[in-house]
């Protein structure tokens, strides 16, 4: 199996120019994504999961260095040398994205808001139509499909926000901390919706995710992020960055995980493990 992201010595900062080591909020030494894997990031607050997420996603350019950067072989620093237009066809034609803050047209029904994306992608629309009824009869929102999305819950915008993701045609879909606004029995079973569609293009998930226990019973691999802390300034301020190599990384197996030195962890053990460090 290929993969589908393969990353060495990549640093990630949001500051332009010249950029010294306390302008890097996150490292990763190590890192190969394979296609048709569900992958979760997991680690503490304000350590670089958002960041991540915007670098993989092609949604922010926080390059500062790479030895190797590449998507299904490709140099991802040149493409961001193309012009803006090529850059959102690309985007569109290779990714989806799922977010806690939803990012609904608040003014457009239920039905409007799923279909724009099959069309943006050149969907012919009588195909777009059933592709949008189907989508929305999975999340339980048929019903109500022609109702401005600023009548629903926040519940039932969350599952219009998952119908919107699955639709179009896609290789990566992005999630950060989509089930956050659900409760467990509505986030296990749109998780499980949503690992259905993806199994089913052979696309990727990479998934943002505090929710420890989902990411333990749907991840084929687990990536942690390490905070690791600078040196203090000259007034004693710490701060910190986020780091990632083969030793974050844990990948499902027969009854549990295995980590790069093919040491097994049980998932209990892991779950355990991963709660105390996060």
């Amino acid at each position: 199996m290929s993969n589908i992201f393969e990353i060495q010595n990549l640093k990630c900062s949001y500051k332009k120019g010249t950029v010294q080591d306390s302008d890097i909020v996150l490292e990763i030494s190590n890192l190969s994504i394979q296609e048709g894997k569900i992958d979760f990031i997991v680690g503490p607050s304000g350590i670089g999961k958002s960041t991540i997420l915007e670098t993989l996603g092609f949604m922010n350019n926080t390059i500062a260095s790479a030895d190797v950067f590449k998507f299904q072989n490709d140099d991802v620093k040149n493409l961001w040398l193309k012009n803006d237009s090529e850059k959102s066809e690309f985007r569109n034609q290779n990714f989806s994205f799922i977010f806690q803050d939803n990012n609904l047209m608040q003014n457009f029904t239920a039905y409007e808001n799923v279909m724009a994306t099959a069309l943006i992608q050149g969907v012919e629309r009588k195909k777009a139509e059933e592709m949008t009824l189907l989508a929305l009869k999975d999340m339980g929102l048929d019903y109500k499909a022609d109702g401005p999305v600023y009548h629903y819950s926040g519940g039932e915008r969350q599952r219009l926000a998952f119908a919107r993701a699955i639709l179009p045609d896609f290789k990566v879909l992005f999630g950060d901390e989509p089930t956050g606004n659900l409760d467990a029995k509505s986030a296990d079973r749109l998780m499980k919706v949503l690992i259905d569609a993806v199994k089913k293009r052979n696309a990727s998930a990479i998934i943002v995710s505090h929710d420890l226990k989902l990411s333990i019973n749907y991840a084929d691999m687990i990536i942690r992020i390490k905070k690791i802390e600078r040196n203090s300034d000259e007034n004693g301020h710490k701060s910190y960055y986020g780091f990632i190599d083969e030793h974050q990384v844990y990948t499902k197996g027969e009854n549990g995980f295995w980590s790069c030195c093919d040491a097994k962890i049980e998932q209990k053990e892991l779950f355990d493990k991963l709660v105390n460090e996060l």
